[in-house]
């Protein structure tokens, strides 16, 4: 059976005009060759990882690596960075390709992709990660014990601000 592609443009596209229904989903299957985030080649990303197109309605841009929720009130996917001590069940994704105030774009909800640690703690390899809880929103940290709530687990460490290889299955 072959593939039927309805994506209207690319994963990394982000514009002020709105190409998808906001929370469509996407599954990109398994990548081996060249990293689809970054270029380097002889890399490969095992899984797949499904995204959700989204709106920035905030005033500020979602950086690259932030966790984001949907906007306070918001019954559609208009997102913000996800507030600091939030429940990590409000995490809808992480950005990847920065979306600018009033634009549209991609977000990854589950599979591997980039986090970027909170401002005031590190990342751990091999262990859960939830909502930061320093004065930057959008970050992520350690579980600080196993029977926390988690959106993900990182795979390897990340120093404060720095970002980290993930899993993460967000609901949010």
């Amino acid at each position: 059976m072959a593939d039927t592609n309805l994506l209207i443009g690319n994963l990394s596209d982000v514009s002020t005009t709105q190409s998808q229904p906001l929370g469509l989903l996407y599954t990109e299957p398994p990548e081996f060759g060249a990293d689809r985030d970054t270029g380097t080649a002889g890399t490969t990303r095992s899984g797949s990882r499904t995204w959700i197109y989204v709106y920035n309605g905030t005033a500020g841009t979602l950086a690259a690596g932030s966790v984001v929720s949907r906007a306070a009130g918001a019954s559609t996917y208009s997102v913000r960075a996800c507030p600091a001590s939030s429940s990590p069940q409000a995490a809808v994704g992480v950005v990847v390709t920065a979306i600018p105030t009033l634009n549209y774009g991609w977000v990854v909800r589950s599979g591997l992709v980039e986090v970027t640690a909170d401002a005031s703690t590190t990342i751990s390899a091999d262990t859960a990660i939830t909502i930061g809880t320093g004065a930057t929103a959008g970050r992520a940290q350690t579980v600080a014990a196993v029977t926390g709530n988690a959106f993900g687990v990182a795979t390897e460490g990340a120093a404060v601000g720095v970002n980290a290889l993930c899993q993460v299955d967000c609901r949010g």
